[in-house]
């Protein structure tokens, strides 16, 4: 396990450090991709800092000013270069960069379809022709309290602009057990 996998001191952070999402990293792992990603609602960096340890120029985007410290403090402690931004976790073109590929697993999925619409547009605008994005999100029924996706949603959500390479059931792993989910990979035309 690299560094970046394991997890901080619970006492470190309020909430207690993230892990990548298993099938999210297991699939940018079959991807490797090369040059700069960018992970969107990167919490406490968790993913992020797995894409750094890949070798990538790994950014994270997120909402929360206080998690952006989280998560630049925790790059520091394990020793990581990483770039984490506060901004609008729907418009990641607004960080003013190109990327090779996009990570979101916690964005999509809980998000009502306006928001969705303006996050495929902006994730294209954010990335290099043939760059790629990566999403894993909990299935549409599983918990009330998100709107989830279903395989029409997530595959009708990106087609002007947009290949699909893979859409399939996944899991995604929250509160000690997991969902069903579906994972997503797009190459941007």
């Amino acid at each position: 396990m690299t560094s970046a996998l394991r997890a901080l001191p619970a006492t470190r952070f309020d909430p207690a450090p993230a892990h990548p999402q298993p099938e999210l990293l297991a699939a940018l792992q079959q991807l490797a991709p090369r040059g700069r990603s960018l992970d969107l609602a990167a919490g406490d960096g968790g993913s992020v800092l797995a894409l750094a340890a890949m070798g990538l120029d790994a950014w994270g985007l997120d909402g929360d000013r206080a998690a952006v410290e989280q998560a630049r403090l925790r790059a520091d402690l394990e020793g990581l270069r990483a770039t984490f931004v506060h901004g609008d976790v729907c418009d990641p073109a607004r960080v003013g960069r190109r990327f090779d590929v996009l990570t979101d697993g916690r964005v999509f999925h809980a998000r009502p379809p306006g928001d969705r619409q303006r996050l495929v547009l902006s994730a294209r605008q954010s990335l290099r022709p043939g760059a790629h994005l990566v999403l894993l999100g909990v299935a549409a029924g599983v918990d009330p309290a998100l709107p989830g996706i279903d395989e029409d949603a997530l595959c009708d959500a990106f087609i002007d602009g947009w290949t699909e390479v893979l859409v399939r059931p996944a899991r995604f792993f929250a509160d000690g057990g997991q969902r069903p989910a579906w994972l997503g990979i797009f190459r941007r035309d």
